[in-house]
């Protein structure tokens, strides 16, 4: 997690450079548009939706429903007091599926690069942004610290979603005790 801020926090001067570098170059400050400050919000939706469809197969519980008092829900397949695996219904997740290991590296590697990227993405931004605060075109610099700001907004939840991603990738010992 650390490495994730470092990350936001390196390319928050990064992004604060644009404006001035176009500028030293002869060109405009470059303006926002709407389409580029969906880009990330929609990339947390997938990375969110695929971290939520890998709880489900690998059959855990996402954090926010894990409490240290109560353990971990047994995966439904393997719910059957005489150890025979239930059957699965089609289009139902999660049960009779297991995750492969090929898939779970590739949603592992997914998870880490949309992190990675929801850093760099909230704290170029964020750069952006706070240097737009000092402009003089007031119309166009109120427009720009906007849509940076919830372009920002939308690499944090990416960053967010991505970890979610990890975390859901992760596997367990039997024997060893819940650390979440």
């Amino acid at each position: 997690m650390s490495a994730l801020v470092v990350t936001a926090a390196v390319s928050a001067p990064a992004g604060a450079a644009i404006g001035p570098l176009v500028q030293w170059t002869g060109g405009a400050v470059p303006r926002v548009p709407w389409s580029t400050v969906a880009s990330p919000w929609f990339l947390a939706l997938v990375v969110g939706l695929a971290a939520w469809q890998t709880w489900r197969l690998v059959g855990g519980e996402p954090p926010w429903r894990r409490t240290p008092d109560r353990p971990p829900r047994p995966r439904e397949d393997e719910s059957r007091e005489d150890g025979r695996p239930r059957a699965s219904r089609p289009g139902q997740v999660g049960v009779g599926r297991r995750l492969a290991p090929h898939q779970a590296v590739n949603r592992l590697v997914l998870g880490k690069a949309a992190a990675l990227a929801g850093a760099v993405c909230a704290g170029a931004y964020v750069g952006f942004a706070v240097a737009a605060l000092g402009g003089v075109e007031r119309q166009l610099d109120g427009e720009r610290v906007l849509h940076s700001l919830v372009a920002a907004a939308g690499g944090l939840a990416l960053l967010v979603a991505g970890v979610l991603l990890e975390r859901a990738c992760r596997t367990q010992d039997p024997g060893e005790p819940d650390l979440a």
